[in-house]
């Protein structure tokens, strides 16, 4: 089983993620782990080579507002030694 050390103290969790779509790439995330969807910024998307189509959205309630965004699949994401498919 993996473990991550932190700062109890910390505002945040990060940890690092490996993502591959039509590229791979390593980024950090923030973990959530009461949310719903992984949100991830335009140019990380568009550096896995990920199609996004406008046409399908959801609505995401942040902590400020609900916003539209696109939806879309990423093929393979591993992070603390586990891998998921399609995320």
């Amino acid at each position: 089983m993996a473990q991550v050390k932190f700062d109890p103290a910390a505002k945040n969790l990060v940890i690092e993620v490996h993502l591959e779509g039509k590229f791979a790439q390593n980024a950090y995330f923030v973990l959530d782990p009461g949310a719903t969807y992984t949100i991830i910024p335009w140019r990380l998307a568009q550096s896995l080579g990920l199609k996004i189509d406008p046409q399908k959205t959801a609505k995401i309630i942040t902590a400020s507002s609900v916003e539209t965004t696109p939806l879309t699949n990423i093929p393979k994401v591993s992070v603390l030694g586990k891998t998921a498919k399609n995320v």
